[in-house]
């Protein structure tokens, strides 16, 4: 029995989220680690707050699975914050109203963050394509 990609992905996160309760039960059991922790906290906040919105967006990317609308391939936390259909005809510049080329109205205007690429799909970066990554080497 063979485990599907996304169900994998489901596990290693309960792996590294009940790693990370553990690691933070022993920091706030150590006096020498809690203090550490609050200086940090007291030091960089914003930091602090930077990295942990970005964990949140990593688990809620990684979290997924097969229902709701798509009963097809596996949807993540973040994928079901935005419609099934969210591709345009071709390329628009971030939070644009209208397509690049033919000065068309876009089906949602003003809702890519970062744009979207030559085919119409989202450009949200969080999951770069590898072709694109080699070729910037």
């Amino acid at each position: 029995m063979t485990l599907q990609p996304h169900v994998l992905s489901n596990v290693v996160v309960a792996v590294l989220v009940t790693g990370a309760l553990g690691v933070t039960a022993f920091v706030r059991r150590s006096p020498q680690w809690r203090d550490a922790a609050h200086q940090v906290w007291r030091r960089r906040p914003i930091a602090v707050l930077i990295v942990a919105l970005y964990v949140l967006v990593a688990v809620g990317d990684s979290i997924a699975w097969i229902g709701g609308a798509d009963a097809v391939r596996p949807r993540s936390i973040v994928d079901r914050m935005f419609p099934l259909d969210f591709q345009e005809r071709s390329y628009s510049a971030p939070l644009a109203a209208v397509d690049f080329y033919g000065k068309e109205p876009l089906r949602y205007p003003g809702r890519h963050l970062l744009g979207t690429d030559i085919l119409g799909r989202d450009g949200n970066g969080l999951r770069p394509n590898r072709r694109a990554c080699h070729a910037l080497n």
